[in-house]
């Protein structure tokens, strides 16, 4: 049978496929000089960590501050005061109306200091809250500032630094009041940038949202953090709010691995974004927090970690331990390139559609038509021009709705799906080739084409997805799912039923299931079921299930060998599975359902290689050479199986003759 890739349309297809490849090599060029520029970090501490610091070692705030600074923390994350944190501080006291009642009614002078302050013949509400504040100025933030947010017929003062509050207890203590300006001036005083974080709030209106903005530009910094799952001034986002956030140009970091804040693409440009990674340090595992950071930072894109400090129990000198941590991440990533100091500004700007968006649309395309070929082999010139008319329609439509975000998303998934099956069917013809010595030449020459038609895969799946909605996390890819298990079903379709004769697709399955079902057949039916839905399970933009302390520490031992670890899943079942299909899948003695089944499960190779390149938020070179670790050391384990397979057949060759496959 003739081969599908000797074909002269597909043949010179294909060769333009590869052109549109290289061409694709210069936006890869452009965001690997960006990257260049993108390489300063920040080592930050929440105030809050350093308080906590404070208290369990013994040494003032300040101290630990300047200790920390020469160890390279450059920045304090400070949060916005709260009614609760005040209260915890011994500040204020806030008392529901009806405790008051309760206990009034119980013990008559439990509460007289507080009936003390209040007018004659007041009455009490039990729906109302009473706030206590012997601190005069604390006294006139939090009235400005409740009156602010709550709206001044919410707050009424009864005098005497006292304020019934119409709200629920809960809901007044949550409430963030304000940056404190004394803790900032401190905190720059000492030679830190200050981060100030802000959480949205339901009670807020626009008036209290423009407020909060306006005070973004109080603290001389250039990083604002936003918490929680709305951007401030949501639900509805106002023109005034929207118009007081543009006015503040700052960078505004959101914690990675979370889908953007809601309402946050209205206000801010895709340049202004920053991730941030949280970071908890355990104990008895210094390494393993340094290791997290400096992978968040290498492999993930986040530029400012912030540390959470150790306060427990099993460490002689706390403070030690937590500056050592500091100081160790600081060596990794200046060993690695990266500075660590203040962030000014972002090196990136806003990636939109291109003319190379254009062209690896255009290759999507041209893979796919190849792709239904496979399986419609009537398709012929025709068919190929009108489908391109259909995909420049859809470039054109996608650009004017300002949708080309999806139209590249549909291209990218188009490529992860087709470009797997077209490489393994290629791989097929490439093991039946007549008169070829099966030496290691041959297994090399083979796994080598399938890394470099993977490869050239990824690379176009990697401009097309590198938008600013995908980088930043705006949107996540939502077909990897798919990208990672389509590709197994259509290569099944492909071995069992083939290309010609899927008009009797459902004949084919009924006489299938028409056989009786041996014991071993469900066993088998179960084992590969049970497989999948592990396989699925742990795919995804976020796995269902946990990986276990065993490959934990295999992950953590790869990535003190290699900096960047290597997926799991090509060096210990993909490149082995390819090995031996390479090497015994031509041999007589083996039966067709094992040699498919080698086939068909072989494939991870290609779809995890593709995959690897969806990770639009790692460098490009780092994708590469995370693929070829994978290779690297998927190999040679395979070629370790393959001796071991080997040696034990020759051994029972000796003994009972030879082996059933020769």
């Amino acid at each position: 049978m003739r081969s599908m890739f000797s074909q002269p349309l597909i043949r010179r297809l294909l060769i333009v496929v590869g052109v549109l490849v290289l061409i694709g090599l210069i936006p890869l060029a452009q965001r690997q000089f960006a990257e260049r520029n993108n390489k300063t970090v920040e080592l930050a501490y929440s105030y809050q960590g350093i308080d906590n610091l404070s208290q369990v070692t013994g040494y003032g705030r300040r101290e630990i501050m300047l200790a920390l600074k020469n160890m390279g923390l450059t920045s304090i994350v400070l949060h916005e005061e709260t009614l609760r944190s005040l209260q915890a501080e011994g500040k204020v006291t806030l008392i529901k109306g009806s405790s008051l009642l309760n206990d009034n009614r119980i013990l008559p002078r439990a509460n007289n200091l507080l009936y003390s302050r209040i007018p004659r013949n007041y009455t009490i509400s039990a729906q109302f809250c009473y706030l206590v504040v012997d601190d005069s100025l604390i006294f006139d933030l939090v009235k400005t500032i409740l009156e602010l947010k709550l709206g001044s017929k919410r707050v009424k003062d009864l005098g005497w630094e006292t304020l019934e509050v119409a709200a629920k207890e809960e809901d007044v203590l949550d409430i963030p009041l304000d940056i404190n300006v004394d803790k900032a001036i401190a905190i720059n005083e000492v030679g830190y940038a200050v981060i100030p974080a802000f959480q949205n709030h339901p009670e807020f209106g626009d008036e209290q949202y423009s407020y909060k903005i306006s005070r973004l530009s109080d603290f001389g910094n250039q990083i604002i953090l936003l918490l929680g799952d709305e951007a401030i001034g949501q639900p509805e986002m106002s023109k005034l709010v929207q118009m007081r956030f543009k006015e503040v140009h700052k960078l505004i970091g959101f914690e990675e691995l979370t889908s953007l804040p809601r309402g946050i693409r209205q206000v801010i440009t895709p340049t202004q974004i920053l991730r941030f990674h949280h970071l908890d340090v355990l104990t008895g595992s210094e390494a393993v927090s340094v290791k997290r950071a400096i992978r968040a930072v290498v492999e993930r894109n986040n530029r400012v970690i912030v540390i959470e400090p150790y306060t427990g129990l099993g460490v002689p000198n706390l403070f030690q331990f937590n500056a050592g941590v500091i100081a160790k991440i600081k060596k990794g990533l200046l060993s690695r390139g990266f500075r660590v100091e203040p962030i000014e500004k972002s090196p990136y700007r806003d990636f939109t559609g291109s003319i190379f968006s254009f062209l690896s649309i255009a290759s999507a395309w041209i893979l796919g038509w190849i792709f239904m070929r496979v399986f419609i082999r009537s398709l012929g010139v025709s068919s190929l021009l009108w489908s391109g008319v259909g995909v420049a329609t859809l470039f054109i439509c996608g650009s004017v709705v300002g949708r080309l975000w999806q139209v590249m998303s549909l291209a990218a998934l188009t490529i992860a799906v087709c470009a797997p099956v077209l490489i393994w069917i290629y791989l097929e013809e490439y093991i039946n080739e007549p008169h070829v010595k099966r030496d290691f030449k041959y297994l090399y020459r083979g796994i080598g084409r399938v890394f470099f038609f993977s490869i050239c895969a990824g690379i176009l799946i990697h401009n097309l997805l590198f938008t600013s909605t995908y980088f930043w996390g705006l949107t996540v890819f939502s077909g990897v799912k798919l990208a990672m298990t389509l590709p197994f079903f259509i290569l099944v379709a492909y071995a069992y039923i083939k290309p010609g004769r899927l008009r009797y697709t459902a004949f084919i399955i009924m006489r299938a299931l028409s056989h009786p079902i041996t014991i071993r057949v469900l066993i088998g039916g179960l084992l590969v079921l049970g497989a999948g839905v592990f396989y699925v399970m742990r795919t995804g933009n976020g796995g269902l299930i946990a990986v276990g302390q065993s490959e934990i520490a295999f992950r953590s031992g790869l990535e003190s060998l290699f900096m960047i670890r290597p997926r799991t899943k090509e060096i210990v079942i993909a490149y082995p599975l390819l090995v031996l299909f390479l090497m015994y899948g031509y041999r007589v003695g083996l039966s067709m359902n094992q040699k498919k089944g080698l086939w068909i499960l072989s494939a991870l190779v290609s779809v995890s290689v593709i995959n690897t390149f969806c990770h639009i938020h790692s460098e490009p070179l780092i994708s590469l050479y995370r693929s070829f670790i994978g290779l690297g050391i998927g190999t040679l384990l395979g070629i370790l199986i393959m001796v071991g397979i080997d040696f034990f057949v020759a051994r029972r060759r000796a003994k009972s003759g030879p082996p059933p496959y020769v």
